[in-house]
């Protein structure tokens, strides 16, 4: 009777040891999982990282390109506008001095 009670007792430990074990493996399968979910998230999050920062440089390097151009065409206006400036005060000088032949045409007819 005690050899039946012993062996009764041995097969429950021996399923309780192994249902520690299956469950120790389900937990480390758990935890594998769990990394590597993490992991993918992770990468995904410096991905999008990446595009974003990506993103920003180009939109950083329009805007130079776009302060550059503006600022070039402001230079080139004001040059025009001095050049242009310039030709006024020709162009008034030359109409001041065909007027005033004008008016000596005039007078001496």
């Amino acid at each position: 009777m005690l050899d039946g009670q012993m062996e009764e007792l041995r097969t429950i430990q021996e399923q309780q040891a192994e249902d520690k074990r299956r469950e120790r493996a389900e937990m480390l399968a758990q935890v594998e999982e769990n990394g590597k979910l993490e992991k993918a998230e992770f990468e995904q999050a410096e991905l999008k990282r990446e595009q974003v920062k990506k993103a920003t440089g180009e939109m950083m390097e329009e805007l130079e390109r776009r302060e550059q151009r503006l600022q070039a065409k402001k230079r080139g206006s004001r040059k025009r506008w001095r050049s242009g400036s310039m030709m006024r005060n020709v162009d008034k000088t030359r109409s001041y001095k065909l007027s005033k032949k004008h008016m000596q045409r005039r007078l001496s007819r």
